[in-house]
């Protein structure tokens, strides 16, 4: 197969390290894969030039520009792929409309976070139009396919449930650090959560004077966090780490990782990284976090935006070795078996050979 990935960019960000570890699987099966960035590239899309991949660049600086839906379509139908694969809500609207056009190859469209209405009324119209045109409709998660069927913007009938896997290699479990040194990792977006893990460490430290939490990622939120966390005195005890490099290194020197999102949160990747590389994770039971993490067994959930209970959760791992020793190997168990690359590869081909074969 001709495979063609459609992405906004390829910064970095969750749907991005996904292509980062899923793409060359999909090569190596024995395909041919490209990508689409609409607006710009990135570090991913750098890194997967490394690698051998052609990364094809649209240009495209308007979200509501039409001519820029008849630039896509010709763009693709000229790459004379047999398949098109649009991530996130950007390129699914773009290669939606696209689709309308005659000669475009077969479509799937995937959604990686939940829906959660509030959003203007002509992307409902959009996200409906997309999903209409799409042979399939994938989803990170059962919590992010009935967001969407709840709300009226895909049917049933075409949606597949395809659960991200890392690249587990990637992740070697080293010996617990110091559970006191906290590490969240995520953009800095406001459905991320990070106030809340901000008022929260405020109430860990009040029993753990010596906690350290660092925050990897960048985002729009990243002054407000700035200012929050002076208002809050916390800056002897949190870092902004920003973009890095080495997220692997950064959760090996870690010894309990926090994933405080409050809304959205598809499946989270940055929890699978966590657990797979040996930490004990608390996180909030927030959209598909749940389908991850069994309360207990492979992690703790608390309710999302409940600061105490993300501070007591923190607190009673940081105490007890024993429990948090328990939930990170269990936890690596967990990502093993159930959301490795390969697995996502295997499930993905399926449902390409499924479009492909009428």
């Amino acid at each position: 197969m001709r495979l063609l990935h459609v992405i906004e960019d390829l910064g970095v960000g969750g749907i991005e390290r996904l292509l980062e570890d899923l793409l060359p699987r999909l090569r190596d099966s024995g395909h041919n894969v490209e990508v689409l960035c609409l607006w710009q590239g990135g570090v991913v899309a750098e890194k997967l030039k490394q690698n051998g991949f052609t990364v094809h660049l649209a240009g495209m600086q308007s979200y509501w520009n039409p001519g820029y839906v008849i630039r896509t379509s010709r763009l693709i139908r000229k790459l004379d792929v047999d398949l098109v694969h649009a991530h996130g809500s950007f390129a699914n609207i773009f290669t939606g409309f696209a689709s309308m056009l005659p000669g475009f190859p077969p479509l799937i469209i995937q959604h990686h976070t939940l829906w959660t209405g509030g959003v203007f009324r002509r992307q409902v119209l959009a996200e409906k139009g997309a999903g209409s045109k799409a042979a399939r409709v994938l989803c990170v998660s059962h919590a992010t396919a009935d967001s969407l069927t709840n709300a009226g913007i895909v049917s049933r009938e075409k949606i597949r449930v395809v659960q991200n896997g890392i690249e587990i290699d990637r992740f070697p479990v080293t010996e617990m650090s110091d559970r006191r040194r906290i590490i969240s990792v995520g953009s800095l977006a406001p459905h991320k959560g990070h106030m809340v893990l901000l008022e929260a460490m405020g109430l860990v430290l009040q029993q753990c004077s010596d906690a350290f939490l660092t925050f990897i990622g960048d985002g729009s939120e990243r002054s407000r966090i700035e200012e929050r966390i002076e208002e809050l005195d916390l800056q002897d005890h949190v870092r902004l780490e920003g973009i890095v490099d080495d997220v692997q290194g950064c959760l090996s020197s870690a010894g309990l990782f926090v994933f405080p999102s409050i809304e959205r949160e598809g499946l989270g990747i940055a929890s699978l990284e966590a657990m797979a590389s040996g930490l004990p994770v608390v996180a909030s039971d927030c959209g598909g976090i749940s389908e991850v993490i069994e309360h207990g067994v492979t992690g703790v959930l608390v309710p999302p935006g409940d600061s105490r209970a993300l501070a007591g959760a923190v607190i009673r791992l940081i105490s007890d070795r024993e429990e948090a020793e328990r939930l990170a190997a269990a936890g690596r168990r967990r990502v093993e078996e159930h959301f490795t690359v390969e697995q996502t590869c295997r499930e993905l081909l399926a449902v390409y050979e499924e479009v492909l074969s009428g």
